[in-house]
């Protein structure tokens, strides 16, 4: 089961998913992975130092990140496509079609108050900690719903 998590820039929110992701589907010990991309991200950088400060205070490893573009290689192997925003959402299903894989991480964990995860970039360590937080609640609740087997699955 491959997850791609999706944001702008590949520097903050989807590499958070990423991490937390891949760290707890390893405690599950199920066979879960996930990637990061970004819609407009420019290729090669690291995550914001912010992005693995706030990692690391939450008991995360972050190892080495390099941004990089949503590919149409990473969409298709891709089983389930979560983004932070709708709009991300809107352009991917427009961009590569199949629509039914692609959801905001937060609409996917069932928090439909608000589907948009806010992008700290740029912001104080309260807005990285606030999206962490938040990323980290969608994503415990995203591997309950694919250990369950609850995900769109192809024809």
């Amino acid at each position: 089961m491959k997850v791609l998590f999706v944001c702008r820039a590949n520097v903050c929110r989807s590499p958070m998913a990423e991490w937390m992701f891949n760290a707890l589907a390893g405690e599950v010990g199920e066979g879960f992975q996930a990637q990061s991309a970004g819609v407009a991200a420019r290729e090669g950088f690291d995550m914001a130092p912010r992005t693995r400060d706030v990692l690391h205070e939450l008991g995360y490893p972050a190892g080495e990140h390099r941004s990089r573009s949503v590919s149409g290689e990473a969409f298709r192997e891709a089983d389930v496509v979560l983004t932070m925003s709708r709009r991300q959402s809107a352009a991917l299903a427009e961009r590569f079609g199949e629509e039914r894989k692609v959801s905001t991480l937060a609409e996917f964990a069932g928090d439909f108050a608000e589907p948009d995860i806010a992008d700290p970039y740029g912001m104080t360590i309260f807005h990285y900690r606030t999206a962490a937080r938040r990323i980290d609640r969608c994503v415990r609740r995203v591997l309950e719903r694919l250990s369950e087997g609850d995900y769109p699955r192809g024809d």
